[in-house]
């Protein structure tokens, strides 16, 4: 009669419960069962948004944390992205046509919320139909 060892018992019962627990997880997260454990640990690196080039007309859209900069006009001073995302732009105020810098303001923003002038959406005539629409008195019912 063969003595057996509880101890290795345990063990081999483990190791075979971590091995179906292992086949149980890649099957619901669709992962081969090749794939190393290592490169599933490490994040993907995001892509980088597109980087606008230096000079270029800009559009601001998307910004959540500042919502009243969407919209306005900028331009690219230097297209260096900090670790942020962040690029340094010139943001001119709505009725500033001329590039002479006056009533512009020097910041930084996140390359993903610039869009280039010629694929975004026209907002001066939206903006002004609001205002003119705005200004109006509402009709006075009888």
């Amino acid at each position: 009669m063969a003595v057996r060892n509880p101890l290795h018992a345990d063990q081999v019962l483990r190791h075979s419960l971590e091995k179906e627990l292992d086949q149980w997880c890649f099957q619901q997260l669709g992962i081969s069962k090749h794939a190393s454990l290592e490169a599933l640990r490490t994040p993907k690196e995001a892509a980088l948004p597109h980087v606008p080039a230096v000079g270029q007309d800009v559009v601001i859209q998307g910004s959540r944390r500042r919502p009243e900069l969407n919209g306005l006009r900028a331009e690219v001073l230097d297209d260096s992205v900090d670790k942020a995302g962040r690029v340094t732009i010139r943001v001119f105020r709505p009725g500033d046509l001329n590039r002479e810098g006056k009533g512009s303001r020097r910041m930084q923003i996140r390359a993903a919320h610039l869009a280039s002038r010629r694929s975004a959406p026209s907002l001066s005539t939206a903006g002004a139909s609001a205002a003119y629409v705005g200004s109006q008195a509402p009709a006075s019912r009888p």
